[in-house]
């Protein structure tokens, strides 16, 4: 009985260690836009996940703190987060480790064996490096995520580097010229993916219109005129009458909604 208790035990603890790091570090761009992504199979809350980038330790982000540029805090499996506007990202060199828990107690941060460094679930150095990369990619050895000396190379203004989806050294990633943020890195796998990662394609591209309303009076000099709407709206294709119907109450003007 205690022997099936102790491998009933380890299996929790095992299964407890893979569903923790299965959110890993997916795409990094210079100006300070990262994607993590989903590699398990089952969803994952990351509110209290934390990134760090060791060349500016002051610059450290906890992801529930953030605005997700694409992507849900709730990840479920295969799917991508994007943030945006972490700071001191640079094409030369850097690294950057990401905890699933907050760090908020700084005593003894700087130990490479701080029992909190075991929270570590991803790590990536790329390029020369600087500031306290090196403090970074010590902690990342002793958790055997990454090696000595083993760097990723540095990428250009028009370049990000890419996660291949498995492994933890310089060969697990690559450079992909003009990336598109919230993306994939390989062709979706199924339907959901695709429509995913045309919303995405959508969010990041399509235009966002700020419109001020008026409230002159509800004319076509007020807040009529004001509200975007088909150019088709009052049921014919002859955009020269548009501002007289504005007026007419037989015709319905329905604003633009865009979810």
């Amino acid at each position: 009985m205690q022997k099936k208790t102790l491998i009933l035990l380890s299996l929790i603890f095992f299964f407890l260690e893979v569903s923790t790091a299965q959110i890993v570090i997916n795409r990094i761009f210079p100006g300070g836009t990262v994607e993590f992504r989903n590699s398990g199979n089952t969803t994952v809350d990351v509110t209290n996940y934390q990134i760090i980038n060791w060349a500016n330790l002051s610059s450290r982000r906890t992801l529930g703190e953030t605005i997700p540029q694409c992507g849900n805090l709730m990840m479920e499996p295969g799917s991508t987060l994007t943030i945006n506007k972490f700071s001191g990202i640079k094409k030369e060199g850097g690294t950057v480790s990401l905890y699933n828990t907050t760090i908020t107690n700084e005593s003894g941060w700087a130990d490479a064996n701080d029992p909190r460094h075991d929270n570590l679930v991803d790590f990536v150095t790329w390029g020369l490096g600087d500031g306290n990369t090196a403090l970074g990619t010590e902690i990342a050895v002793i958790q055997n995520m990454w090696s000595v000396g083993d760097l990723v190379p540095a990428f250009e203004d028009n370049e990000g580097l890419v996660y291949s989806g498995s492994g933890n050294s310089s060969l697990s990633w690559s450079t992909v010229t003009y990336p598109i943020f919230c993306g994939f890195n390989q062709a979706p796998a199924n339907k959901s993916q695709l429509d995913n990662s045309n919303q995405y394609i959508a969010r990041r591209f399509a235009p966002v219109l700020f419109q001020f309303v008026g409230d002159e009076g509800g004319n076509s000099e007020g807040e009529l005129g004001d509200i975007p709407t088909k150019v088709n709206f009052d049921g014919d294709w002859n955009h020269y009458n548009n501002w007289g119907n504005l007026e007419d109450n037989a015709v319905k003007q329905e604003p633009i909604v865009i979810l």
